[in-house]
Protein backbone atom coordinates (compact mmCIF):
# COMPACT_ATOMS: atom_id res chain seq x y z
CA UNK A 1 0.00 0.00 0.00
CA UNK A 2 2.89 2.33 0.72
CA UNK A 3 4.03 2.02 -2.91
CA UNK A 4 0.62 3.23 -4.11
CA UNK A 5 0.68 6.23 -1.77
CA UNK A 6 4.19 7.09 -2.91
CA UNK A 7 3.14 6.94 -6.56
CA UNK A 8 0.12 9.17 -5.90
CA UNK A 9 2.33 11.72 -4.11
CA UNK A 10 4.74 11.77 -7.07
CA UNK A 11 1.89 12.28 -9.55
CA UNK A 12 0.59 15.17 -7.44
CA UNK A 13 -2.28 17.03 -9.10
CA UNK A 14 -2.25 14.60 -12.06
CA UNK A 15 -3.20 11.64 -9.85
CA UNK A 16 -7.01 11.94 -10.30
CA UNK A 17 -6.70 12.22 -14.09
CA UNK A 18 -4.33 9.24 -14.34
CA UNK A 19 -6.52 7.15 -12.04
CA UNK A 20 -9.63 8.07 -14.05
CA UNK A 21 -7.93 7.10 -17.32
CA UNK A 22 -6.89 3.74 -15.87
CA UNK A 23 -10.44 3.04 -14.66
CA UNK A 24 -12.03 4.04 -17.98
CA UNK A 25 -9.58 1.91 -19.94
CA UNK A 26 -10.14 -1.07 -17.66
CA UNK A 27 -13.94 -0.88 -17.72
CA UNK A 28 -14.19 -0.41 -21.49
CA UNK A 29 -11.92 -3.35 -22.27
CA UNK A 30 -13.65 -5.58 -19.71
CA UNK A 31 -17.09 -5.12 -21.24
CA UNK A 32 -16.21 -4.60 -24.90
CA UNK A 33 -18.36 -6.75 -27.16
CA UNK A 34 -17.56 -7.19 -30.84
CA UNK A 35 -21.14 -7.48 -32.10
CA UNK A 36 -24.62 -6.35 -31.11
CA UNK A 37 -28.08 -7.84 -31.70
CA UNK A 38 -28.49 -8.86 -35.37
CA UNK A 39 -24.74 -8.48 -35.95
CA UNK A 40 -24.25 -11.45 -33.59
CA UNK A 41 -26.34 -13.92 -35.63
CA UNK A 42 -24.23 -16.99 -36.35
CA UNK A 43 -21.20 -15.74 -34.40
CA UNK A 44 -19.26 -17.38 -31.58
CA UNK A 45 -20.11 -15.81 -28.18
CA UNK A 46 -16.61 -16.36 -26.82
CA UNK A 47 -14.84 -14.88 -29.86
CA UNK A 48 -17.20 -11.88 -29.78
CA UNK A 49 -16.61 -11.41 -26.02
CA UNK A 50 -20.30 -11.89 -25.31
CA UNK A 51 -19.64 -14.58 -22.69
CA UNK A 52 -18.17 -12.02 -20.26
CA UNK A 53 -21.57 -10.88 -18.95
CA UNK A 54 -23.61 -13.98 -19.86
CA UNK A 55 -26.41 -15.22 -17.65
CA UNK A 56 -28.87 -18.09 -17.99
CA UNK A 57 -32.23 -16.78 -19.23
CA UNK A 58 -35.17 -18.63 -17.72
CA UNK A 59 -35.01 -22.20 -16.50
CA UNK A 60 -32.79 -24.89 -18.03
CA UNK A 61 -34.34 -28.21 -19.13
CA UNK A 62 -32.91 -31.71 -19.28
CA UNK A 63 -33.06 -34.85 -21.39
CA UNK A 64 -31.56 -37.78 -19.53
CA UNK A 65 -28.58 -36.37 -17.68
CA UNK A 66 -27.87 -33.59 -20.21
CA UNK A 67 -29.09 -30.07 -19.48
CA UNK A 68 -29.65 -27.28 -21.98
CA UNK A 69 -29.88 -23.61 -21.12
CA UNK A 70 -30.48 -20.39 -23.01
CA UNK A 71 -27.64 -17.94 -22.42
CA UNK A 72 -28.09 -14.15 -22.68
CA UNK A 73 -25.57 -11.34 -23.01
CA UNK A 74 -26.87 -7.83 -22.35
CA UNK A 75 -23.67 -6.32 -23.78
CA UNK A 76 -24.27 -8.15 -27.07
CA UNK A 77 -28.07 -8.27 -27.08
CA UNK A 78 -27.78 -11.93 -28.09
CA UNK A 79 -28.67 -15.48 -27.01
CA UNK A 80 -27.09 -18.90 -27.50
CA UNK A 81 -27.58 -22.45 -26.27
CA UNK A 82 -25.26 -24.31 -23.91
CA UNK A 83 -25.48 -27.97 -22.89
CA UNK A 84 -23.79 -29.75 -20.01
CA UNK A 85 -22.40 -32.30 -19.87
CA UNK A 86 -21.77 -32.47 -23.62
CA UNK A 87 -21.62 -36.03 -24.97
CA UNK A 88 -19.94 -36.45 -28.37
CA UNK A 89 -22.34 -36.15 -31.35
CA UNK A 90 -25.24 -34.64 -29.34
CA UNK A 91 -27.24 -32.15 -31.37
CA UNK A 92 -29.00 -29.03 -30.15
CA UNK A 93 -30.08 -25.62 -31.43
CA UNK A 94 -30.91 -22.05 -30.55
CA UNK A 95 -33.71 -20.19 -32.32
CA UNK A 96 -35.51 -16.89 -32.12
CA UNK A 97 -38.95 -15.71 -33.24
CA UNK A 98 -37.36 -13.80 -36.16
CA UNK A 99 -36.70 -17.19 -37.75
CA UNK A 100 -32.96 -17.31 -37.07
CA UNK A 101 -31.63 -20.61 -35.75
CA UNK A 102 -28.33 -22.45 -35.43
CA UNK A 103 -28.02 -26.21 -35.18
CA UNK A 104 -24.98 -27.49 -33.28
CA UNK A 105 -23.25 -30.86 -32.95
CA UNK A 106 -20.84 -31.65 -30.13
CA UNK A 107 -17.48 -32.56 -31.72
CA UNK A 108 -15.98 -34.29 -28.69
CA UNK A 109 -17.06 -35.14 -25.14
CA UNK A 110 -16.75 -32.11 -22.89
CA UNK A 111 -18.10 -30.78 -19.57
CA UNK A 112 -20.13 -28.24 -21.60
CA UNK A 113 -20.64 -27.08 -25.18
CA UNK A 114 -22.12 -23.87 -26.57
CA UNK A 115 -23.34 -22.87 -29.99
CA UNK A 116 -23.59 -19.81 -32.19
CA UNK A 117 -25.70 -16.78 -31.29
CA UNK A 118 -29.00 -15.34 -32.45
CA UNK A 119 -30.33 -11.84 -31.93
CA UNK A 120 -32.04 -11.64 -28.56
CA UNK A 121 -32.71 -7.91 -28.40
CA UNK A 122 -36.46 -7.35 -28.32
CA UNK A 123 -37.14 -10.84 -29.69
CA UNK A 124 -37.82 -14.08 -27.82
CA UNK A 125 -35.39 -16.98 -28.14
CA UNK A 126 -35.16 -20.53 -26.85
CA UNK A 127 -32.70 -23.43 -26.72
CA UNK A 128 -33.72 -26.94 -27.79
CA UNK A 129 -32.49 -30.49 -28.02
CA UNK A 130 -33.28 -32.07 -31.38
CA UNK A 131 -36.08 -34.12 -29.75
CA UNK A 132 -37.87 -30.75 -29.28
CA UNK A 133 -37.35 -30.56 -25.53
CA UNK A 134 -36.86 -26.80 -25.24
CA UNK A 135 -36.45 -24.03 -22.74
CA UNK A 136 -39.33 -21.56 -22.54
CA UNK A 137 -39.25 -18.60 -24.92
CA UNK A 138 -37.39 -15.76 -23.20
Amino acid sequence: MEGNASLLRRLGPLAPAVLGLVLITHSSTASAADCYANECNGRDPKEMHCDADAITAGLPVSTGNVTIELRWSKACGANWARISPAPKDWKFRVENKQGHHWDETVDYESPSWFGKMVNGLGVDSRACFMNNVCTNWN
